[in-house]
């Protein structure tokens, strides 16, 4: 679903008030083969380095990770969204089944301000937020989408 100042942003763009929105949608963005989770240790799914916007204004950004299978079932892992080094949207991902494979998808999202500057950082990771086992993500199903609106301001 998208948040309602998200939607007032967008809506402030096609009346011509704020300046034109950058459509990003890479297809590219995703890890080569599964990846694992090891203990407690956090692991990057997806990263992507930004290029500058033209000014300031805010991103919308939409992630989602695809998981095979976990090895304890009964555990759960949070999948967080960053942007700019800051956790903006985060899922918890419980393994059901270990029996084989589960797969299954998290989706998330998240609006924020972005600085007209080069080498903010989108990523997407996930840890084991309790139990003791594993969970792998499937690299070629996974993915970042943003759409940024420059000039935007944060509105209610």
């Amino acid at each position: 679903m998208i948040p309602l100042a998200f939607r007032r942003m967008v809506e402030q763009v096609i009346r011509g008030r704020l300046g034109f929105p950058q459509f990003v949608a890479p297809n590219t963005i995703s890890h080569a083969g599964d990846l694992t989770t090891s203990g407690t240790t956090e692991l990057t799914l997806i990263t992507q380095t930004l290029a500058a916007p033209p000014v300031a204004g805010q991103i919308h950004v939409s992630a989602f990770a695809t998981f095979v299978t976990g090895t304890v079932a009964g555990d759960n892992f949070q999948v967080r969204l960053y942007i700019a080094g800051s956790i903006v949207s985060k899922a918890l991902h419980y393994i059901y089944n270990a029996s084989g494979a589960d797969f299954r998808t998290t989706s998330l999202s998240a609006t924020a301000a972005i600085a007209a500057s080069t080498g903010q950082i989108i990523k997407l990771t996930v840890v084991r937020n309790g139990g003791t086992g594993t969970v792998t993500s499937q690299g070629g199903y996974n993915g970042l989408s943003w759409l940024i609106l420059p000039g935007a301001g944060v509105t209610a």
